[in-house]
């Protein structure tokens, strides 16, 4: 049975302190890792279970909030100001750090997320692809831009401040997706022995 040690980790990217959870095994080599991202208006605590089975399989596991992701996250960042955009750049940062820790193996990188963080996962496996060795997607929310779309058929009709997931969002998450194709920015994954068939 592997000693499951968990350590929080923060990761700074530009302004923003993303806080996390890492879980790792104090055998002290590397393990094959999974960065699981929780859905909008989630924190770690959305998906410490999944981290701990997964922890306990074998794997490093890194959890975080997203910036502006949620009203109960400890991460800095305004949901007024966050989108799946801002959350793609905040997991971009996060694989960047990861793959130079100790307790990472860089070349068993996978992705995992739930809902939006699904989304955001897949989104940036497909924009890092050699890096990433798979994807782990819960319900994934591809829906995202078709819902903005439903919702509003131009700019000038977005609010400033939008009630979204028991918290708020801000223009600044449905602009962008107005004329987003989302299909357009998945499924080019080369990566050795990624499975597709989710």
């Amino acid at each position: 049975m592997l000693d499951t040690k968990v350590k929080t980790v923060n990761i700074q990217r530009k302004q923003t302190t993303l806080v996390g959870q890492l879980y790792y095994h104090a055998d002290g080599r590397q393990h094959p890792t999974i960065i699981f991202c929780p859905g909008l208006g989630e924190d770690v605590s959305f998906v410490a279970g999944y981290a701990q089975q997964l922890a306990a399989s074998g794997y490093t596991v890194y959890t975080f909030d997203f910036s502006g992701g949620s009203i109960t996250g400890w991460s800095t960042g305004s949901t007024l100001e966050m989108s799946i955009f801002t959350e793609a750049d905040d997991l971009r940062r996060v694989v960047r750090v990861l793959r130079q820790r100790p307790e990472v193996d860089a070349s068993q990188l996978y992705l995992a997320g739930e809902s939006q963080g699904g989304a955001v996962a897949a989104m940036v496996a497909n924009d890092l692809n050699q890096q990433i060795a798979g994807l782990l997607l819960l319900y994934p929310a591809f829906i995202i831009p078709d819902d903005a779309r439903k919702h509003y058929q131009d700019i000038d009709a977005i609010p400033e401040k939008i009630p979204h997931a028991f918290m708020a969002v801000g223009r600044a998450y449905y602009e962008p997706l107005l004329n987003y194709d989302i299909y357009a920015h998945l499924f080019d994954l080369h990566a050795p022995g990624l499975d597709y068939s989710w």
